[in-house]
């Protein structure tokens, strides 16, 4: 919900939108509602980590990995103390954000692929 788009918007800031723009009543106000509420929680323990990583993650090249560099002057510049473990937490969700975002460019370069036939 929080992988940005093409256009650089996120589900959540795109159903934030919906919410914000239509009535109450509204079936599209309803839909994304529900679909806000029915997001897992993120645990109140891994909240942090979760910010920390979508902050580096604004400032990624392309898609390359986050660096143990960037992590280190990432922590420095934020004067943020950040632990081994938590260091472990943001490489492993970096590796699924990036296969993530892999296999949705796979899925579009056959889309596009196939509509070019």
């Amino acid at each position: 919900m929080d992988v940005p788009d093409k256009q650089g918007f996120t589900q959540r800031s795109t159903l934030q939108q919906v919410l914000n723009s239509t009535p109450s009543d509204s079936s599209s106000h309803i839909t994304a509602k529900a679909q806000l509420d029915n997001e897992p929680p993120i645990p109140y323990c891994l909240e942090h980590i979760w910010h920390w990583f979508w902050e580096l993650n604004s400032a990624r090249n392309e898609t390359s990995p986050i660096s143990y560099n960037e992590i280190k002057a990432w922590s420095e510049l934020k004067d943020t103390e950040i632990r081994r473990s938590e260091v472990t937490i943001l490489k492993h969700l970096d590796n699924k954000y990036l296969h993530y975002i892999n296999k949705q460019r796979e899925k579009e370069f056959k889309t596009n692929k196939g509509s070019k036939k």
